[in-house]
């Protein structure tokens, strides 16, 4: 079972912790550091692997081009206000 007790706007953790385009990069950064600080853990370690492989494996999510017209807007721009939503 994982267990976490943070709440975290998500433009703020890609300010402090990666690019507006790589979310998966500031998460990944945001629990490592709470990790470290002893303020998240995963109780069962035969899950840890699992959990982890979310935010290290590029493979499994799919991502706008970088500099592309759309990435730029991906985090600034509501879907729904859009030109051609997603």
């Amino acid at each position: 079972m994982c267990t976490m007790t943070v709440v975290m706007p998500v433009l703020h953790a890609q300010d402090t912790y990666g690019q507006p385009e790589a979310p998966l990069v500031a998460y990944r950064a945001f629990l490592e550091e709470q990790q470290r600080q002893s303020a998240f853990r995963i109780l069962d370690k035969s899950l840890e692997t699992e959990f982890w492989k979310y935010y290290a494996n590029d493979s499994i999510h799919s991502f706008y081009p970088t500099g592309s017209k759309e990435a730029s807007q991906s985090f600034t721009t509501l879907w729904w206000l859009l030109e051609t939503p997603p």
